[in-house]
């Protein structure tokens, strides 16, 4: 689970290939990100079933935080993984 806890609009993009490749998680699936990624709520709402499919057979992924305005930021990000067995 993603907890994030932020004032203004971050946004979230997850790379699962050491930076070479961004993506967000977008109608269903994880997806290239199309503008500047996700929301605070829909990184919020990816499910562990969802987070195990794009992890599954790596040893890390790298997360990018995205302020573009001087009122953005993130105060507290929490990822929480169970290792899926």
């Amino acid at each position: 689970a993603v907890t994030a806890e932020c004032v203004g609009t971050p946004w979230f993009s997850c790379s699962f290939d050491g930076g070479e490749t961004w993506k967000e998680y977008s109608g269903g699936a994880w997806v290239d990100v199309v503008s500047y990624g996700m929301t605070e709520e829909t990184i919020e709402a990816i499910t562990s079933d969802e987070w195990n499919t794009a992890v599954s057979g790596i040893d890390s992924f790298v997360m990018r935080v995205l302020l573009r305005s001087p009122a953005d930021s993130l105060i507290n990000l929490s990822v929480r993984f169970l290792k899926a067995t």
